[in-house]
């Protein structure tokens, strides 16, 4: 069933049972995003609202910072008019998806109610409002009206995210509290990984907005990045609204958007609303609606086995993400909880064995003119292509325990090459251990011997450097030894590269590890 383009469909039978048992309520898909069934008869009005140029929307999955962020904006677009900021923030800002998710007779009574009508009739309704309309939605960007999502208007749009297992957390404990779920926390967690929670699923709503991210007219900010540097985002949504503020306003505005003033500043912080809610719905539960505002509460409230589920479930996601959308993704964009990137694999080797190899190498490319010792002294200096040789290790070495990275040892691969192969099949995901003879037919073909034999390895392409450079006759592969520099290094040579990795090495772990 389609509604002006909005494919519906309803959910399957275990699915609808359940969300019906601990929510109370029936949903519905709409372009895959579950919202209450009564979606379904403001389609029409919602799509094809009559956006207007001065509009300001802010839109999020729930939970994720919004009231956060509205005040931010509010203000900013206002000139950081804190005196006018004491009217209530549910005044200030239209709430659109109450017209979907309170039931009719109760819309009907809210105060929102008239505002949104307006909207969806504007000449019915005989509305004479001029200025800017703040509009906050939990709605994914395909589903926002026509009108902000084809350009034609210089409406503004805020998109904020926020990690999904705090957004996941916040979202239990605000529903517990308002009476509109009878669950526990890992029910929850299990049924918002899912998707089956209103707006959800997550990951569908979060990159509706992410892959708009270059639109002129909308900004994309992440909650965690307000935590740690409220100045630079609230600076970055100024932008959009062509406005600059001295260091004192900045200071100002971070001030009044403080967790503990946006706790206790009545004119946002929900409590009437949250009241009245809560009787409603016959609710005793403890609570408010701004509760925490931290970031990795997730840590804190998940035990290791929801942990473990939501780990798998971001990395499926964001695989299947990568695939579906690669031409804008990044592999180093940021979501501000979860860095997307394609794996890493890095080789380390012993710097005196690395810098005779690299010698050779550039004798043979006809690249170093000058001898071996020379050769050693730019070395240790750092004076060569990609160095200094520790300041690029250890680039890796201090991210060896992210997910995303593999650091291996060169003379781990010379001493226990079957070791070294299986790490680097388990972490690329083949959990299955190869046969004996597999094993062996392996490290038979990256043995050093069948390396230097083969055509397509041993960089046919670098016969031309041997044919310029007419005194090497080296080969690309030469010999694949450790600690040649024994056979290589005079005495004193040796001495002088001790004292410089007494000197630069001493002071971190990765000396016990890349000399043992």
């Amino acid at each position: 069933m389609s509604t002006n383009g909005v494919e519906i469909s309803q959910l399957n039978t275990e699915d609808a049972a359940l969300i019906k048992n601990v929510f109370s309520r029936n949903f519905s898909s709409f372009n895959g995003t579950y919202l209450h069934e009564t979606f379904a008869n403001r389609i029409d009005d919602i799509l094809n609202i009559e956006v207007r140029d001065e509009d300001v929307w802010v839109c999020s999955f729930p939970k994720a910072g919004t009231t956060w962020t509205q005040e931010m904006v509010w203000l900013i677009a206002n000139n950081l008019d804190f005196a006018k900021a004491k009217t209530p923030l549910s005044d200030r800002y239209i709430f659109l998806d109450t017209c979907f998710l309170a039931p009719g007779d109760r819309y009907a009574k809210l105060p929102d109610a008239k505002k949104i009508n307006a909207m969806f009739h504007p000449d019915e309704n005989n509305s004479t409002e001029n200025g800017p309309r703040f509009i906050k939605t939990h709605l994914p960007y395909d589903l926002l009206p026509k009108k902000l999502r084809d350009g034609s208007t210089k409406a503004k749009v805020i998109c904020v995210s926020r990690n999904p297992r705090d957004a996941c957390i916040s979202s239990f404990h605000h529903r517990k509290m308002m009476g509109t779920y009878k669950g526990d926390l890992e029910t929850f967690c299990d049924m918002f990984i899912k998707g089956l929670v209103s707006f959800g699923p997550y990951w569908k709503h979060l990159f509706s907005y992410w892959k708009e991210k270059n639109s002129k007219n909308l900004v994309f900010i992440k909650f965690e990045d307000m935590k740690e540097n409220l100045p630079a985002v609230a600076n970055e949504v100024a932008k959009l609204f062509g406005k600059q503020f001295d260091k004192d306003e900045i200071n100002a505005l971070c001030e009044h958007l403080s967790f503990e003033n946006m706790k206790n500043n009545i004119a946002v912080n929900s409590d009437s609303l949250t009241k009245e809610m809560k009787k409603v719905n016959n609710n005793k539960e403890s609570g408010s609606f701004i509760r925490k505002g931290d970031v990795d509460q997730w840590k804190s409230e998940l035990s290791q086995a929801v942990i473990n589920r939501f780990e798998q479930w971001e990395k499926v996601s964001l695989k299947n993400m990568q695939i579906e959308y690669q031409k804008l993704m990044s592999e180093t964009e940021i979501f501000g909880f979860v860095r997307i990137q394609k794996q890493i694999i890095h080789v380390a080797r012993n710097p005196r064995d690395t810098c005779i190899s690299s010698f050779h190498y550039q004798k043979f490319m006809g690249r170093f003119v000058g001898s071996l010792e020379d050769f050693c002294d730019i070395f240790m200096r750092g004076l060569v292509p990609y160095g200094p040789y520790l300041k690029n290790v250890l680039t890796y070495w201090h991210r060896r325990q992210d997910d995303n990275l593999l650091f291996l040892k060169y003379e781990d691969m010379k001493t226990d090459l079957p070791s070294v192969i299986k790490k680097t099949a388990s972490f690329l995901g083949i959990n299955s251990a190869p046969s004996d003879e597999c094993m062996n037919q392996l490290c038979q073909h990256l043995s050093f011997n069948s390396m230097k034999k083969n055509f397509f390895i041993d960089n046919p392409g670098f016969e031309m450097a041997n044919k310029v450079n007419q005194e090497s006759r080296d080969v690309f592969l030469r010999k694949g030894e450790t600690e040649q520099w024994k056979k290589d290094f005079s005495a004193e040579l040796i001495e002088r590269f001790e004292k410089w990795e007494k000197e630069n090495f001493s002071q971190d772990d990765f000396s016990q590890t890349i000399f043992l």
